[in-house]
């Protein structure tokens, strides 16, 4: 079955490079556009994520179809899917040429509703996120009018207790002011 096969690739994921050389990312890239039930969804993800730690990984998946697609999970209720996405989306944040895949209202909308929630894991990953993508300036317009100007990260100050994730709340909030 596709599972089985899935996870068998996952278990080969030590071997990145060979799964890179043979253009594995951007066929999983692919699958992830299809509509496929959840648990292979899930599977596609894990796999992929743990080709998205190599640098040459994320150039060959960094596109706006990728980020869409990822933000689009991330209004799921499987908290898996959902945590898995908001990783993965981290991942690609870290090259600078893919942060312009980070400009749609539509992306955006999804990473400020990751922000209303109770889990420190996902706080701390949203916050991650928001800090390297705001340096793009249309994505800095667009978190600078739904999360700074209307108070919300004021309002989460307030409400974080964990020090860990008031001091990236504090990084993010220092790039508004």
């Amino acid at each position: 079955t596709v599972l089985s096969v899935l996870a068998r690739l996952a278990s080969l994921s030590h071997n990145r490079v060979e799964m890179l050389s043979c253009g594995l990312a951007p066929l999983l890239c692919d699958l992830i556009e299809q509509p496929i039930p959840e648990p292979v969804l899930l599977q596609l993800l894990v796999l992929l994520e743990s080709l998205l730690v190599d640098a040459s990984a994320r150039e060959q998946c960094s596109s706006l179809h990728l980020v869409t697609k990822l933000a689009s999970k991330l209004v799921q209720p499987n908290t898996a899917l959902r945590d898995l996405s908001l990783s993965m989306l981290n991942h690609l944040s870290f090259d600078s040429s893919s942060l312009s895949c980070f400009r749609q209202p539509t992306c955006i909308d999804a990473l400020c509703a990751e922000l209303d929630t109770k889990s420190e894991l996902v706080l701390m990953l949203s916050f991650q996120l928001l800090f390297r993508i705001a340096h793009d300036d249309e994505v800095w317009t667009m978190l600078n009018e739904r999360l700074f100007e209307t108070g919300v990260l004021r309002a989460l100050y307030r409400e974080v207790t964990s020090l860990t994730v008031r001091d990236l709340l504090q990084k993010v909030m220092s790039l508004f002011m």
